[in-house]
């Protein structure tokens, strides 16, 4: 059974810690996560809006640029929905103890 146990007789300054150091990355990442999408958004515009002939473009560079930055944006938002899921299970740790029936 699950049992709400006081705040005192919680391990504070570990798990405070560990929260504290989670919640840090978890801002870097939504920070970088942000810088990606402006880079994507930057690169799309590039690849779409230039004042050269088509047959000038390097389409298939561009192309494959934003392959790499679409990918990548993708990554760090897997990361980023990981990093809150453990961050949300360490934030229940602090406050809820399991303890036997």
């Amino acid at each position: 059974t699950v049992k709400e146990v006081p705040a005192k007789d919680l391990p504070r300054v570990e798990s405070d810690d560990r929260i504290k150091l989670l919640t840090s990355r978890l801002k870097k990442m939504e920070e970088k996560l942000v810088d990606l999408k402006a880079d994507v958004k930057s690169q799309l515009l590039e690849a779409t809006v230039k004042e050269v002939p088509a047959k000038d473009l390097p389409r298939v560079e561009s192309d494959d640029r934003i392959k790499l930055l679409t990918s990548r944006l993708k990554k760090m938002e897997e990361k980023l929905v990981d990093l809150k899921a453990d961050v949300k299970s360490q934030l229940l740790e602090a406050t809820v103890k399991e303890v036997p029936a």
